[in-house]
């Protein structure tokens, strides 16, 4: 009698802060997402000011049979903390990994750091035309609070957003359900997501 193969191990992909090692994974993740991307000495300049800007990635623990270029960091996010208000700065994930849900996973794990360090109002900006990325904010409570003209270099408005009572019952309650529902989804495909803090 044959002996069954035992399912391979799901991907694991941890939730973590921005680390050295991942300055040139993150310079290219940005050079897929972002018109004009940052340059490398750019990003290094900024994840080197800690205390301002709060660099995560989601990074690969392996590789096995993942659509993935060398680099084991798939999506990154930044922003920056003023203590009620925080500004979301960017938020992007590689190409080959777009449709696996990886962006709102993110968006929700670093929702979920400004909710512990007691930020109220969380503020960012989005191309007009990237309909997916302000369907997505959208879907997490964010709301459009206007335009601003001309806002990227290639004359292209902003589109403005925010979230105003982030520490709201209404609020939490709708990311707490989205965070189940991202678990559940995730896990029963073909990789599992971790991070170091445990529940939303």
């Amino acid at each position: 009698m044959a002996v069954p193969q035992e399912a391979a191990p799901p991907l694991t992909i941890h939730f973590a802060p921005m680390a050295r090692r991942d300055l040139a994974a993150v310079s290219q993740v940005d050079r897929e997402c972002f018109d004009p991307p940052m340059s490398l000495s750019q990003i290094q300049r900024l994840w080197y000011r800690k205390q301002r800007f709060n660099w995560r990635v989601l990074r690969v623990k392996n590789e096995m049979d993942f659509p993935l270029p060398s680099s084991l960091v798939v999506a990154y996010a930044c922003y920056v903390d003023h203590g009620s208000q925080a500004h979301l700065l960017k938020l992007g994930c590689l190409a080959a990994v777009r449709g696996l849900g990886l962006g709102r996973w993110l968006l929700l794990q670093v929702l979920r750091e400004m909710t512990r360090s007691g930020v109220l109002e969380v503020l960012l900006e989005v191309r007009e035309s990237n309909f997916v990325a302000r369907r997505l904010y959208f879907q997490h409570g964010f709301r459009e609070d206007g335009m601003q003209p001309g806002g990227y270099p290639d004359g292209e408005d902003a589109v403005l957003m925010s979230i105003s009572q982030l520490q709201g019952q209404t609020v939490q309650q709708a990311l707490r359900q989205q965070h189940q529902c991202v678990r559940i989804a995730q896990t029963a495909g073909s990789y599992t997501l971790e991070d170091r803090h445990g529940g939303f």
